[in-house]
């Protein structure tokens, strides 16, 4: 089974939720983000802990539990940004992204748009 990594916006609430060896994880910036303008978001994976943050303000760190540390996500492409398949989403009731995604990191490697998939509407 593939682990996911997934940075949704709900409720102008920013969540950030991943799976690990088959467990389901959340993290979420306690602030409220405004719709009106453009963020920073950085999420950073080091050894047992996931720190979020946003533009340049303190991060909310997650601390993996001791069972998880070693163990590697299983991530295989294609990589959704903005939007996933209506099959994957498991009959939940989203919208689609509206926004701009710029300058995205992978593991330190930039993506090119090249090298995205786009789904849903783009305008």
């Amino acid at each position: 089974m593939n682990d996911f990594i997934l940075l949704l916006l709900s409720d102008s609430k920013l969540i950030f939720s991943f799976s690990l060896n088959g467990e389901m994880f959340a993290m979420e910036w306690k602030s409220l983000l405004e719709m009106i303008r453009s963020y920073k978001i950085r999420v950073t994976f080091l050894y047992n802990k996931i720190s979020l943050a946003v533009d340049n303000l303190a991060s909310e760190v997650f601390k993996l539990p001791p069972g998880f540390i070693n163990h590697p996500f299983k991530l295989s492409p294609p990589i959704y940004l903005g939007n996933a398949p209506m099959e994957l989403l498991r009959h939940r009731s989203l919208n689609n992204f509206t926004g701009c995604l710029s300058n995205i990191f992978i593991n330190g490697r930039k993506i090119s748009k090249s090298g995205m998939k786009f789904l849903g509407d783009i305008g």
